[in-house]
């Protein structure tokens, strides 16, 4: 992107700026996303379940 805007002739619109804030922050909240899953392991006769965090 950033050769782009040096590159053309004009610079681009308000528009152009909020999509680009909001996709930044979309992709921050995506890398930031932290969240548990219920885990059910069965083996034999036996069933554990419990929580397993899943960090990113």
């Amino acid at each position: 992107m950033g050769v782009s805007v040096v590159t053309w002739p004009e610079m681009p619109g308000d528009l152009f700026w909020i999509a680009a804030a909001m996709m930044a922050l979309g992709v921050w909240l995506h890398v930031r996303e932290r969240h548990a899953h219920i885990c059910i392991r069965m083996s034999g006769s036996s069933i554990r379940i419990g929580m397993v965090s899943i960090i990113a």
